[in-house]
């Protein structure tokens, strides 16, 4: 601009974002798989929603409009504040997001039916049943803190191959949120026994 023969240069490129605001969310109490629904104004902005838990992103919603968001919710969510954020920052590490925080919202536990006790010879396939089995972050063992699963889609199984290093015990979930679940005690044979008893079994 020039004004009285004097030239004004401008050092910073000044840019407009709608502010996100949000107004509620619905249902207050969540578990993996249902969809929460969020009102407020410029919701088309968003990006991205962080529910609470390390990695807990959603970034494909169920529907998208200026007012209102409609997000499925990840497994690994914990109770806490929702937040917005109008950067996708699984795709863009680079740009620096806006984060919006609602009120807190509360995600249920997994249902885990405990079984009845149970023996069990090492490479043996248990399976665990329940509800949003997929809230799970790790099965243990006794001697084994940590064994590789398999949770079936609909999230009501669990599976697992019993670990040769396995003792006799109880099988631990452990949820996403840290709270842990009594799935069944087991009883283990080595195959060195299972052996020795069938040999004696066919003596009598």
């Amino acid at each position: 601009n020039v004004k009285d023969g004097r030239k004004f240069t401008s050092f910073s490129d000044l840019s407009y974002s709608e502010p996100i605001e949000v107004e509620s969310i619905a249902p207050k109490t969540v578990l993996s798989g249902d969809v929460l629904t969020i009102k407020g104004e410029y919701l088309n902005d968003v990006k991205e929603v962080l529910i609470s838990g390390e990695d807990a992103y959603a970034v494909d919603f169920e529907s998208q409009s200026r007012h209102e968001l409609k997000v499925v919710v990840p497994a690994n969510a914990i109770t806490g504040p929702v937040i917005l954020s109008d950067v996708n920052e699984v795709t863009d590490a680079n740009s620096i997001p806006n984060h919006i925080y609602t009120e807190d919202l509360t995600v249920g536990d997994p249902t885990v039916t405990k079984a009845a006790k149970a023996t069990y010879k090492s490479g043996d396939v248990i399976t665990v049943s329940g509800a949003h089995l997929d809230m799970i972050a790790n099965v243990a063992v006794p001697q084994v803190a940590e064994v590789a699963f398999t949770v079936a889609e609909d999230g009501k199984t669990i599976t697992f191959n019993l670990p040769v290093k396995a003792t006799d015990g109880n099988i631990v979930l452990t949820s996403f949120a840290g709270k842990e679940f009594e799935a069944g005690e087991i009883e283990t044979v080595s195959v060195k026994n299972l052996v020795i008893s069938r040999s004696e079994e066919r003596r009598v």
